[in-house]
């Protein structure tokens, strides 16, 4: 079980070593992230402090322009479904498609009736051919780039490197030795592979960065190999 109050600590120790009057300029530009059917009183810190959330009803037409991340809340069995199979007969499959279509960065997070589907280990279940069936629906969705994981397990993501701008170290590179790849140093750098190591920490305004000049990353573990 990950402790989000341990993970934040990190995350800001991280932060302060690298200068204050820094990470204020990092976070005064927060990029945007879209959270669909949040509760009037919905707040989450450790995405607040990071990101400019943006909150949103899917049954909603004024869909912003500037928003590349988006989060549903409380996800039913009806929505994965739907997702899956490309039916738009409601707000929320509707808006699903949408962004899914446009190539969002798209995270589900399943209520609680659906929570279950996060743990595909557990055994003995009541109707394994049911669930197994259900749990196609949630592959389906993994091959189009959805993420489905609990919002506890979002948050203590905030800074982790996401699949689409990690690739293979080709062409012209240049090794980031320090433990937070920032925007500022990703636009420094001419080279088009950056290499990392597996512990280094990505913000999002450097991933952004990442995907508009066309740079990848390349992971390296421990012993300097190729993951």
């Amino acid at each position: 079980m990950i402790n989000r109050e341990i993970v934040e600590e990190i995350v800001i120790e991280v932060l302060k070593k690298m200068g204050v009057s820094f990470v204020k300029s990092e976070v005064e530009n927060k990029p945007n992230l879209l959270v669909i059917n949040a509760v009037e009183d919905f707040k989450h810190d450790e995405l607040e402090k990071y990101w400019n959330v943006i909150r949103m009803s899917s049954a909603s037409e004024d869909f912003p322009t500037n928003v590349r991340d988006i989060i549903f809340l409380d996800v039913s069995q009806d929505l994965l479904v739907k997702g899956a199979l490309g039916i738009t007969d409601t707000p929320d499959s509707k808006m699903l498609a949408n962004v899914m279509r446009r190539g969002l960065n798209v995270n589900l997070i399943p209520s609680s009736e659906l929570e279950w589907i996060l743990k595909t280990d557990e055994k003995n279940v009541p109707n394994k051919e049911y669930i197994n069936h259900l749990l196609k629906y949630k592959e389906v969705l993994e091959r189009f780039g959805v993420r489905i994981h609990s919002l506890a397990n979002l948050s203590s993501a905030i800074f982790r490197m996401e699949d689409e701008i990690i690739g293979s170290c080709v062409g012209e590179q240049v090794t980031f030795h320090g433990k937070l790849l920032t925007q500022r140093e990703v636009e420094s750098m001419k080279e088009k592979q950056i290499i990392v190591r597996k512990s280094t920490i990505v913000t999002p305004l450097a991933r952004d960065a990442l995907r508009k000049l066309g740079k990848n990353i390349c992971v390296l573990d421990s012993k300097g190999a190729d993951l």
